[in-house]
């Protein structure tokens, strides 16, 4: 009888480490999503304002400095440039050296380059003072523009 409650508690054990503890070992077991995705590239340019009317100039008289803030966007390197026009009226030509982007010190030139190898947001803040001189041509509406450019160079 000692034999046979032996083998019944071997058999009840057997059972139980097959059935009773499967649970718990389902309980580590592992599974996985994969997830994937593609960023493409992105860019976005900003000028604020898109236009000044600097008004009524005198020669050799600063015009009151005004902010223009270039904001560049871009999900990998990038080069941010700019090409300027002389400002003209007819005939006329105010060269746009007379304009300066950080209040009346530095000229524009035609063209030049602001930034290489930046990456993401980017704030680059202006202040733009015109200034003529006796030697500018006849009293008139003049207008030019100042282009900026962003490129992605990956």
């Amino acid at each position: 009888m000692r034999r046979a409650i032996a083998v019944l508690l071997v058999v009840a054990g057997l059972g139980l480490a097959a059935y009773g503890f499967s649970s718990v070992a389902a309980a580590d077991s592992n599974a996985q999503v994969t997830i994937t995705f593609t960023i493409l590239p992105a860019e976005e340019l900003m000028v604020t304002p898109s236009s000044i009317d600097f008004g009524d100039v005198v020669p050799e008289t600063p015009t009151a400095a005004t902010a223009v803030t270039v904001t560049a966007r871009c999900n990998q390197t990038y080069e941010l440039t700019y090409t300027a026009t002389d400002f003209t009226s007819g005939s006329y030509t105010v060269p746009i050296q007379r304009l300066s982007y950080d209040g009346g010190t530095t000229p524009f030139s035609s063209s030049g380059t602001i930034a290489t190898g930046l990456m993401g947001e980017n704030v680059f803040n202006y202040q733009y003072v015109l200034e003529v001189t006796w030697d500018d041509y006849a009293a008139s509406g003049y207008s030019g523009s100042v282009t900026y450019t962003l490129t992605p160079t990956p």
